[in-house]
């Protein structure tokens, strides 16, 4: 449901703008997961600068290592 409200279909990884928002630092997926077996995914909030970021390419980022992580 979010990903087609926000238009996130088919994501470019390697593509900018989205390539730097991965490459960021912001989100970190860790390689362990909670007890329930879920992936865990941390937001490092002092890398993110809302002035600078498009919330749309923030999103794209997130759902793409999320994607990533449950691979």
């Amino acid at each position: 449901e979010t990903r087609r409200k926000e238009g996130i279909v088919k994501l470019k990884p390697h593509e900018e703008p989205l390539r730097s928002e991965i490459l960021s630092g912001k989100f970190t997926i860790l390689n362990v997961r909670d007890p329930t077996g879920a992936s865990i995914a941390l937001f490092t909030a002092r890398l993110h600068h809302p002035h600078k970021s498009v919330q749309h390419v923030v999103l794209q980022a997130l759902f793409y290592l999320l994607d990533r992580a449950v691979d």
